[in-house]
């Protein structure tokens, strides 16, 4: 039986902050899960194109960019799959950094009433986000194949690059949040 002394909170023996964060979303694991489900199933619910509008946006940003600068950038081979690559990252970046914002003041009332990891918000939208980056790939490896760009095995490496590029906006996304706390 435990005595009354074993469960005295002492702030001396507390751990690094980051780490009980991390303890935290991996405890709530479902709960973020259940957050990227439900954003993805908002998003994509009732809409006409669905999934396909996630491929057909940064397809038509980059038919645009493509004509208009294509006499500027003549002699690069493959000038059209460097600017989707560019516009699914940008488009990832700029998507969930706004949804980290959305989802951490929405989920502020939530902290206040049950106890939450803070960063749960910002993990899920960046798990939506990711999802959608994944998509959104389907589209460039096509024009790459249809450009005649070899694929090279450096594409093996396009998942560590999205966990980076997704560290990299939680990242920013968390300051940004923090301040859109306080200047709404």
């Amino acid at each position: 039986m435990k005595t009354s002394e074993e469960f005295i909170y002492d702030s001396a023996r507390r751990g690094p902050v980051a780490l009980e964060e991390l303890r935290g979303i991996f405890r709530y694991r479902d709960l973020i899960f259940q957050l990227i489900r439900k954003d993805i199933v908002a998003r994509y619910k009732r809409s006409v194109l669905g999934v396909a509008w996630t491929m057909l946006q940064p397809l038509g940003m980059m038919v645009i960019l493509s004509v208009v600068f294509s006499t500027l950038f003549s002699q690069v081979k493959g000038y059209p799959a460097y600017i989707l690559s560019g516009l699914i990252a940008w488009t990832f970046f700029s998507q969930a950094t706004s949804a980290m914002m959305t989802q951490i003041v929405w989920g502020g009332a939530l902290l206040r009433q049950i106890y939450v990891p803070r960063t749960s918000f910002a993990v899920s939208s960046i798990g939506t986000g990711l999802t959608n980056l994944g998509i959104s790939f389907i589209p460039l490896v096509l024009i790459v194949l249809i450009i005649g760009l070899p694929l090279r095995w450096s594409i093996l490496f396009v998942p560590v690059s999205m966990l980076l590029l997704g560290a990299f906006a939680l990242g920013v996304g968390l300051i940004i949040s923090t301040m859109s706390i306080y200047f709404p």
